[in-house]
């Protein structure tokens, strides 16, 4: 996920278990926070998308779930509607036209 030349978010992923983390990094300076809300569930495999300077978002990795994170204020919300499957190893991608 990206915030539209701001900073840039990992989200997920795996330490030999799947991880909550979500980590910012901030544009130009290159330094790294970690966000206290985290991801909803752990998840390893997953995929992220974004609104362009709105939010990003965190899908599968496991799971159903798809977590906003607003770029306003790094705030997480979950998508009551989720992905229609349980997946793992997905693409994410946004229509920026």
């Amino acid at each position: 996920m990206s915030n539209s030349g701001i900073a840039g978010y990992a989200a997920g992923g795996s330490t030999g278990s799947s991880v909550t983390t979500v980590d910012k990094f901030a544009f130009p300076s290159d330094s790294r926070t970690t966000l206290g809300t985290g991801l909803s569930n752990s998840r390893a495999l997953g995929a992220g998308f974004s609104n362009s300077g709105v939010a990003g978002y965190a899908a599968g990795g496991g799971n159903t779930t798809v977590d906003k994170f607003n770029f306003s204020n790094d705030s997480r919300s979950t998508l009551a509607t989720g992905l229609s499957a349980d997946t793992s190893n997905l693409a994410g991608f946004e229509d920026a036209a």
